[in-house]
């Protein structure tokens, strides 16, 4: 099946997306630089009981994700309407946000467990980018079901905190891994789609692939942290 290539033949600049995509993907590890700097420090700060430990402690943890849920909803309604510096600061914001809540994983896991985990999602990231921007299928197709999937799987996440169950618990991080190959997949084939959709307006192609950048950031640490949550109970058994 090559509908999707199709359906964008001749309106895709063989230079042009390149220098799109590469700034896409450039952004985005940027700001997992960000996250793994800021995490790193702030880890330094709570094993020295600075003010991060309070912050995180109590309500300061549901105050984070409150603020991190705010810029994704900010940035996906303004996307078209702000400016390329705002698009930017919000997601490298987002970022730096994640930084502080991931500051805790060195408490819950060893550093060899979250340097294995690390790498084997790069590379699984990297191999599923690769499938999602070189395949002919049109992924797009079975968007219903990933949004489906994603919609359940977040209502059984929220249950999970309740239920205590090892067995159950593990599951659903090998679903979410499952469903986020998947998604990963199609939001790198989308890199097409953003890139036709911003070619008329220099502020567009920056906000566009900014967004994109964001999905993908999205997407690699989800992968990250369910994978981390699988090593980790293998780790424990």
């Amino acid at each position: 099946m090559s509908e999707f290539r199709s359906m964008y033949e001749g309106m895709i600049s063989a230079e042009s997306y390149r220098s799109f995509y590469v700034k896409t993907y450039l952004r985005m590890a940027l700001g997992l630089v960000v996250t793994a700097a800021v995490a790193f420090f702030g880890f330094v700060n709570l094993v020295n009981g600075g003010f991060i430990w309070n912050l995180i402690g109590g309500w300061g943890s549901m105050v984070l994700l409150l603020a991190q849920l705010g810029i994704a909803i900010f940035f996906s309604a303004r996307l078209t309407h702000m400016s390329k510096t705002t698009a930017i600061v919000c997601f490298y914001l987002y970022s730096a946000l994640t930084g502080v809540t991931l500051s805790v994983l060195p408490l819950v896991f060893d550093i060899a467990t979250i340097f294995m985990a690390l790498g084997f999602c790069a590379i699984l990231f990297v191999n599923l980018c690769v499938i999602g921007m070189t395949t002919k299928i049109d992924i797009s197709r079975f968007s219903g079901i990933m949004v489906a999937g994603l919609m359940t799987l977040a209502i059984v996440g929220v249950v999970s905190i309740f239920v205590h169950n090892a067995l159950f618990n593990n599951i659903y991080n090998y679903l979410v891994v499952i469903l986020f190959v998947f998604i990963t997949a199609w939001d790198a084939q989308n890199l097409k789609r953003f890139y036709v959709a911003s070619t008329a307006d220099t502020r567009m192609i920056t906000n566009f692939s900014t967004y994109a950048a964001f999905g993908l950031y999205l997407d690699f640490i989800n992968l990250f942290l369910r994978i981390l949550a699988i090593f980790g109970n293998h780790n424990d058994n």
